[in-house]
């Protein structure tokens, strides 16, 4: 699950929650993931349930393309489901 907000500073931010198996992949390298991941093997060891949440900063002209995309798959008629999947 994703939202897209734009921030105090005007900047849009995407926001993303998911199962790590699918967000972890997407992260970059750091020693901040590793720290995570190592949290993630401690939670999962003790029966919890884990989800992770990611954020990127949007330049405005990805944004805006974005925008226009999304407009027009959700106004689709027939093939609106795969358009905005594939979004």
């Amino acid at each position: 699950m994703s939202v897209i907000v734009k921030n105090s500073e005007g900047r849009y931010v995407l926001y993303c929650k998911g199962a790590d198996s699918i967000i972890e992949p997407r992260c970059v390298d750091s020693d901040h993931r590793i720290a995570t991941l190592k949290r993630l093997e401690e939670y999962s060891m003790e029966g919890l349930r884990t989800l992770l949440i990611a954020k990127k900063v949007i330049p405005d002209n990805v944004y805006n393309d974005w925008k226009v995309r999304y407009q027009k798959a959700s106004t689709l008629i027939a093939g609106r489901k795969e358009a905005m999947e594939e979004l």
